[in-house]
């Protein structure tokens, strides 16, 4: 089942999201709302950073997803590209191995599960 992003991309465009999320944000801030305020700034940068891995690798649909089903798609094929997401939005190690783990398993890649499983301290953290 796949988690749906704040905004539903069915019925607004990238440049709607981000006036719509941009309003909303400065609105929370003025209600001194800050927490929710920063998590409306990340579902604004996590919607550019999509259309912009969107604009460079063609067939890939990312619109809509959260950060982790965004995470998964890239790790099946563009895992630099995942590694890269992953620091700009800063997700620990722990929690990237568990994406990891899971995206490996759906793809089916298990000579690629089990070399992750050599290379890292995943069996530190179960």
């Amino acid at each position: 089942m796949r988690r749906k992003s704040l905004c539903k991309t069915t019925y607004m465009t990238t440049p709607d999201q981000k006036t719509e999320l941009t309003s909303a944000s400065k609105l929370f801030r003025e209600a001194k709302n800050e927490t929710v305020a920063q998590l409306v700034d990340d579902e604004a940068r996590l919607i550019a950073k999509q259309d912009e891995l969107e604009k460079k690798l063609y067939n890939v649909q990312l619109k809509g997803l959260s950060l982790v089903d965004t995470l998964e798609t890239l790790l099946i094929n563009f895992e630099k590209d995942a590694d890269i997401l992953r620091k700009d939005f800063t997700i620990s190690n722990k929690r990237y191995w568990w994406i990891k783990i899971q995206a490996y398993a759906k793809k089916n890649a298990w000579t690629q599960l089990l070399e992750f499983g050599k290379k890292t301290n995943i069996t530190y953290w179960i």
